[in-house]
């Protein structure tokens, strides 16, 4: 892909961050806008692709399950580690997807939706990438990074997931399902009570 130029790849469709083809040009044109604000100046690979995971998507309960897994077991992966994903094979790939949309949501959350939009623009004066970030996060990525994991714990992780209106139309879905097969079983033990009694003669011994 060029700074004017999106290639779709349709068997990324079913894979995460993609849903549908909508979803893979959303985020192929994401990529096109980053790179013409930052006027082709490089910018490392987790602001490109968590931008654009969140501009073609919305953040719900399959991005905070992943995410938790993403981060099971509380080690800590570093931005760079995180760039270093997306070149491993699939799965390390959507662990940087989810992981990299995240930080991204971190850094809007608390710095402000302007926060992309202001160091792609100092960025593009050929301000270096660190530095930029400096000035509009007033904290340096590691500063930020450290502040974004310090965040993650399991109430993060898994409350937003487990009480989204998703998972509990799951979980009463499961328990319905539940009561039905007991309510079977149940009754096919009743009914081979009644043929068993319907069955057998009162006068058998006389």
């Amino acid at each position: 892909m060029g700074c004017g130029l999106v290639v779709l790849l349709p068997e990324r469709i079913p894979s995460y961050p993609y849903g549908s083809i909508e979803a893979v040009l959303e985020h192929e044109v994401a990529h096109v806008l980053i790179a013409r604000a930052a006027r082709g100046q490089p910018i490392p690979r987790w602001l490109d692709e968590g931008l654009a995971v969140i501009a073609s998507r919305t953040w719900g309960v399959e991005d905070h399950v992943r995410l938790a897994w993403a981060m099971a077991g509380g080690r800590q992966v570093s931005l760079e580690r995180v760039d270093a994903l997306f070149q491993q094979d699939s799965a390390s790939a959507r662990r940087a997807y989810v992981l990299a949309a995240a930080f991204v949501r971190h850094l809007l959350q608390d710095i402000g939706p302007e926060a992309p939009r202001r160091m792609l623009a100092l960025v593009a004066q050929e301000v270096p990438f660190k530095e930029a970030f400096t000035r509009v996060a007033s904290m340096t990525p590691a500063e930020a990074e450290a502040s974004f994991w310090a965040r993650r714990t399991f109430w993060t992780w898994w409350v937003p997931a487990m009480t989204s209106s998703a998972v509990l139309w799951a979980g009463i879905a499961l328990l319905a399902l539940y009561a039905f097969q007991r309510r079977r079983r149940r009754a096919a033990v009743l009914r081979r009570r009644w043929e068993e009694e319907e069955g057998s003669d009162p006068w058998d011994g006389d």
